[in-house]
């Protein structure tokens, strides 16, 4: 005769084992916790959401956004699609779009999933020039809409001269007709004006025969040849 023992689990402890895995599972399932992502075609931001282990809290973040700045914070869910946080940022999940977007007193920004983020024109990253012992640079981002770009430029040259600003100035973008943009900002002393042409993936001046004030650092008079290629 064969004997068989069955092992039968205390019920508090099965209850237990239960439970954690239906909170794991409610986790995972929350569409919300991930670390999301946005690209602004030379830096990378991040905003992780996490379950908030704090009392009366739903959601912890912690992200870095565009300025160089970062922040955690914690949350309350206001619907299955938005929560508030303490400072009085606002996340927003957009489902359609892969995408969260995070209100904050500094900025709007959209993170996406990293899985389905959108496609960057060809425009955005850096662009470099070497003329008479100087490397001019420009950095082209998005900005903050459709029509507008974040452009950051500098220089250094063979004596140890350099020019450079860490805070982008916002451009305005104009379309035309034949295909090419034309990037611009008044900054009230001067006006600041390039073309980008996406088939030859360059970036020159409106015209040849004027001044070539791309930004605070790059401000050419004599630009007869002075194209910007893609790093």
């Amino acid at each position: 005769m064969k004997l068989t023992m069955k092992t039968t689990l205390p019920l508090t402890l099965t209850i237990m084992m239960l439970s954690s895995a239906s909170i794991a599972s409610m986790i995972s399932s929350d569409p919300f916790i991930k670390e999301w992502l946005y690209f602004d075609g030379v830096n990378t931001y991040k905003l992780n959401i996490t379950k908030s282990s704090a009392p009366g809290q739903d959601y912890h973040i912690d992200y870095t956004f565009p300025g160089g700045n970062a922040s955690t914070d914690m949350c309350t869910a206001t619907s299955s699609l938005s929560f508030n946080c303490l400072p009085g940022e606002t996340v927003t999940r957009d489902d359609n779009r892969y995408s969260v977007t995070l209100v904050s007193r500094f900025n709007t920004t959209t993170y996406y999933d990293p899985q389905h983020m959108p496609p960057l024109s060809t425009i955005f990253g850096n662009w470099s020039m070497h003329k008479r012992d100087t490397n001019y640079h420009i950095s082209i981002m998005r900005g903050p809409s459709d029509n507008e770009y974040n452009v950051m430029t500098s220089f250094s040259d063979s004596r140890g001269n350099h020019c450079y600003h860490g805070i982008p100035d916002v451009y305005k973008v104009t379309k035309n007709p034949d295909g090419t943009e034309t990037i611009s900002r008044d900054s009230g002393f001067t006006k600041y004006r390039f073309k980008y042409d996406s088939r030859k993936n360059q970036i020159s001046n409106i015209n040849s025969s004027r001044e070539f004030f791309v930004g605070q650092c790059v401000e050419l008079y004599d630009d007869n040849n002075s194209i910007f290629t893609k790093d």
